[in-house]
């Protein structure tokens, strides 16, 4: 898991075939196994993250700090350390209107004659 493999390359390196690896990984202990060592990896990579984090901060304290950081990157330092981690917005436009000509969506084959058929007037014609 930690490397990356491809399921192929995976059993390849276990010594199984890509079907036998597939059968073991129906097994209990297998599975409970795997899901074992997906959560010791996540929390690993979790750490890993805290640790790094701390030294970003760190290092960007000092940048605030020093007089050779220029302005620009100061208030870009500001901005990401006060973002936190937020994911900048997207507006998305959906048109939901039903108040289409025909009143709905028509797919039209390739080839296919399209006919149109007018209402009658109301008037009695």
């Amino acid at each position: 898991m930690q490397k990356g493999l491809s399921i192929a390359a995976a059993a390849e390196e276990a010594g199984l075939s890509r079907f036998g690896l597939q059968k073991a990984m129906k097994r209990p202990s297998v599975a409970d196994f795997l899901a074992e060592t997906q959560t010791r990896f996540l929390s690993e990579v979790n750490n890993k993250r805290a640790i790094l984090r701390a030294r970003a901060l760190d290092i960007a304290a000092d940048m605030l700090n020093s007089t050779d950081t220029d302005s620009k990157v100061k208030l870009r330092l500001i901005e990401m350390l006060m973002a936190d981690g937020k994911a900048p917005a997207v507006a998305v436009h959906v048109d939901a209107s039903t108040n289409v000509g025909g009143g709905g969506y028509e797919f039209v084959r390739p080839g296919a004659r399209v006919i149109e058929i007018e209402d009658k007037p109301q008037g009695g014609e």
